[in-house]
């Protein structure tokens, strides 16, 4: 008879059992954790990759998420005009999944692990997401 715990690692929960599967599937979430770091990083903080489900090495239904600003820059300054057509714009971009309180707290939630550090992934300054 195993032992079930969760570990939250970020945004993942991760079920742990006794065994080597469980420290296999933990360092995959860490690892994860640091993809949407490094991502978030290369893409000039515009978007990452979330909402990573799946079990034994197979992840599916992925969430682009992306920065508001990344509208703008899309559409231009007409997103913040017609409250409808903004909606309709806003859903176009990745879904209703891309949720814009999730990717404001991205930078304040994350936590830095040893994968970061081998990316060599400075940590985020919150200081800077605590005025936005």
């Amino acid at each position: 008879m195993s032992t079930n715990t969760y570990a939250r690692i970020g945004k993942l929960l991760v079920k742990l059992e006794t065994g080597k599967t469980c420290v296999a599937e933990y360092e995959t979430a860490l690892f994860l954790c640091a993809v949407q770091h490094l991502q978030y990083e290369k893409t000039h903080q515009y978007a990452y990759v979330s909402d990573f489900q799946g079990y034994g090495g197979m992840l599916s239904d992925p969430q682009i998420m992306t920065s508001p600003e990344l509208l703008k820059l899309i559409y231009g300054d007409e997103v913040d005009g017609d409250e409808a057509a903004s909606r309709l714009r806003k859903n176009t971009l990745f879904g209703d999944g891309n949720v814009e309180v999730g990717f404001k707290k991205f930078a304040l939630k994350h936590q830095c692990n040893h994968f970061c550090t081998w990316m060599d992934l400075a940590p985020f300054d919150v200081t800077d997401s605590l005025d936005e």
